[in-house]
């Protein structure tokens, strides 16, 4: 509420404020791929509040539990596109690929993707099991 006073005479507004944001969302919320494979998931980012903008796009992979002595050698991972550009009231998407290499180490690993726009910045996870195809 915003009141101004003139002498007796008083005026009151009331204002509201939206503060425009954006959300993000994975689909699947987890994948499990053999070595040498690829397995995707989509990034659904949402407008919210009136939201618009370019909203950029990163994702980096944690290793999984390391092995006393090894070095795990991680997936890679890719994103298409990396910024979607976002209207009032509406949504975008990318794609999140990940990918094992035969010289991937088999195991679970965290895809944590990042999204930003400005200084507004959201997360997700994506948990990856890499397994050696015909093992259980």
């Amino acid at each position: 509420m915003v009141s101004g006073t003139n002498g007796t005479i008083t005026r009151t507004v009331s204002v509201s404020v939206n503060i425009g944001d954006f959300g993000i969302a994975a689909s699947p919320t987890s994948l499990s791929i053999s070595i040498g494979a690829s397995g995707t998931s989509t990034l659904t980012l949402a407008s919210i509040n009136g939201f618009s903008g370019a909203v950029n796009i990163s994702a980096q992979v944690t290793p999984a539990s390391l092995t006393a002595g090894l070095s795990p050698s991680n997936p890679s991972t890719s994103l298409a596109p990396s910024t979607v550009n976002l209207q009032p009231q509406s949504t975008g998407s990318s794609t999140l690929t990940v990918s094992a290499s035969l010289l991937t180490t088999p195991g679970t690993y965290t895809v944590t993707i990042t999204a930003t726009s400005g200084t507004v910045s959201h997360t997700t996870q994506v948990p990856v099991t890499v397994t050696v195809a015909g093992l259980i």
